[in-house]
């Protein structure tokens, strides 16, 4: 699981990935050579080919800025002829570049004297990074040269064509390398864990959200091109071709992911049949996508992606429990809701903004997944609490219980411990005569009267109570650590303190409830070995028989011998009876007056094959 001291370590890796995609690219534009080089545009219904559009002049063409962010429509086609005079290039090579490739297919022509000397199309590019992401073309400034760029739009979207040096595209592209290898390599760590979290522990909803990770980073990189360098041609055509059944399936693993981590099938029976309805809707959209236009599929997107965070809000709200996990879940959609309205804008309206806005999509869903990953941290994390109190504290009275003290002892290997277990007597029949309920109220607040009054001495806390120093170690036995050596002052003040409080008594529903107190005491590692022993030497001396007016009893060696003998002598009592090891005599009694045997006494010998 992820660890919450990580925090800060995910944290500052996502503010270094904003830092990256924020950073303001250098385009590098040739500002002051743009009044050399002259753009026509021409728009045509129907599709031309370059040796029609070379061998006319063009037709209905205006002349536009290199650099100007122009609005294309869905399913235009698009030429543009750029004039480069020699001296438009003051280093070796510039490069003209196109932006938001994967909207557009563009190839670039370059002419030299009517003759066709290079063709470079989107897509045709290849490894390693630091080559364009987009459409481009480097071009020698050694003489005049004339570049036609025939562009189709698949929606309606912005296109713009920059002129740059050499040394500014590389660092632009190195820039843009770095910012979007640095979400891949991210989002690829989160949908690793997830899915190794789900194998180990067989928690669906991790599997979900790793299928809800990979499918919106694959959205975005096909969107913006990264996966013409990740993938075959095929492979990418598909990606940015259909997408609307990639933003289907996000959708789908969204709802299924909050179906399972909320337990919508069993808290919320409406929204969860409205889920279900929301997803028969996603797999008939992701049928009919492949028949729409790609302007069409983005609207459906759209749409499905806003309804479906919508509903991921309104669950989160509302069925999420108000603690902090839930509060997060909740405030992880807000940004990435955002993000998605102003795509929504760019696709009724393309701002020239909308260029920035795959960017600052990568930003909220870096941010909307670490936030999940979070509140899912603090959900596992109370979870295990919870588990840890049930574990670890009677449910009777909330007091520390035998396995806490155990694991405490544990804990404490190389610590010299004095362990006082008390019993009292009269609790078996408070429990009889007033009921568990009234017994396990009266305990608990004995016990809170003794731990209020040895406050002060140096007791062992127990687990990460500090606060809680004695445990119910049984039904009717308690128990309470004095840390350090054995001093006999110190026990002697804990026990009267504990006898004291006893007699004391308490009032329990106009009951006043008193009693005697017996104890056992053992040291480790003066008496005992381990911590086992220590537990069980400090049972037999709570078990010893004290002569009148001893309180306590400090465990001996005889002690444990004559608890063993016991034992032993119990266990062969049982073999004695079936092995026939008893003999019966007879002694006769015999009147003194006549020597007449009137009667005889009975005595049954064990004869003992170790025993004498």
């Amino acid at each position: 699981m992820v660890k919450l001291h990580k925090l800060s370590a995910h944290l500052w890796v996502t503010v270094i990935v904003m830092l990256g995609f924020l950073a303001p690219e250098h385009s590098g534009a040739l500002a002051d050579d743009q009044q050399h080089v002259s753009v026509e545009m021409m728009q045509s219904e129907q599709p031309l080919s370059l040796a029609q559009v070379t061998q006319q002049p063009f037709v209905g063409s205006r002349t536009v800025a290199m650099g100007e962010a122009m609005l294309l429509n869905a399913g235009g086609d698009y030429w543009f002829k750029i004039a480069l005079p020699a001296d438009s290039c003051p280093s070796a090579s510039c490069y003209l570049r196109a932006q938001n490739p994967a909207i557009f297919n563009i190839d670039f022509y370059l002419f030299d004297n009517g003759r066709l000397l290079s063709h470079s199309a989107a897509g045709s590019l290849a490894w390693p990074p630091g080559r364009d992401v987009g459409a481009s073309m480097a071009i020698s400034g050694a003489q005049d040269r004339i570049v036609y760029v025939h562009v189709q739009a698949q929606r309606h979207a912005l296109f713009a064509l920059e002129h740059q040096t050499q040394l500014a595209f590389n660092k632009e592209q190195q820039q843009h390398w770095f910012g979007w290898s640095s979400f891949s390599g991210l989002m690829l760590g989160f949908v690793i864990y997830c899915v190794a979290v789900w194998l180990a522990y067989r928690a669906g909803y991790y599997g979900f959200f790793a299928l809800y990770i990979a499918s919106s980073s694959i959205f975005l990189l096909a969107q913006v091109g990264i996966t013409k360098f990740l993938t075959p041609q095929s492979v990418h055509s598909f990606l940015v071709h259909y997408t609307a059944l990639n933003g289907v399936i996000i959708c789908i693993s969204l709802l299924l992911f909050l179906s399972r981590l909320l337990r919508l099938d069993e808290r919320a029976k409406t929204l969860h049949k409205v889920f279900i309805g929301a997803l028969w809707v996603g797999c008939v959209a992701a049928s009919v996508s492949p028949f729409m236009a790609l302007a069409h599929q983005g609207v459906i997107m759209e749409v499905l992606f806003g309804a479906t965070l919508v509903l991921a809000i309104i669950a989160s709200v509302k069925y999420s429990p108000m603690q902090r996990w839930g509060r997060l879940l909740a405030f992880s959609w807000l940004p990435l809701a955002a993000v998605v309205l102003a795509l929504a804008l760019f696709y009724l309206r393309p701002y020239e903004v909308g260029i920035y806005l795959y960017a600052a999509f990568a930003f909220a869903l870096v941010l909307n997944c670490l936030l999940i990953g979070f509140a899912m941290t603090l959900r596992e994390r109370g979870q295990m609490m919870a588990h840890r109190q049930i574990v670890y504290t009677d449910s009777g009275t909330a007091l520390a219980n035998k396995q806490l003290l155990n694991k405490t002892l544990k804990s404490a290997r190389h610590e010299a411990i004095t362990l006082v277990m008390f019993k009292p007597r009269g609790l078996v029949q408070s429990r009889a005569n007033f009921g568990i309920s009234h017994a396990d109220r009266y305990i608990k607040s004995v016990i809170h009267h003794v731990e209020h009054q040895l406050d002060g001495l140096p007791l062992l806390a127990l687990g990460h109570q500090n606060s809680a120093v004695v445990c119910r170690f049984s039904d009717d036995i308690f128990a309470l650590g004095i840390c350090g050596t054995l001093e006999l002052s110190t026990i002697e003040q804990v026990v009267c303190v504990i006898n004291s409080v006893f007699n004391e008594g308490v009032e329990i529903d106009d009951t006043h409830l008193i009693d005697q107190v017996d104890f056992g005491v053992a040291n480790y590692p003066l008496h005992a070995q381990s911590h086992e022993q220590l537990v069980r030497y400090a049972m037999q001396a709570l078990y010893r028989d004290r002569l009148p007016g001893q309180l306590w009893h400090l465990y001996s060696l005889e002690d444990s011998i004559r608890s063993q003998r016991r034992l032993s002598l119990a266990s062969d009592l049982k073999t004695a009876i079936s092995d026939n090891q008893f003999r019966i005599y007879l002694q006769p009694q015999i009147c003194l007056q006549d020597q007449s045997v009137y009667g005889a006494e009975v005595l049954l010998r064990w004869q003992h094959p170790k025993l004498a």
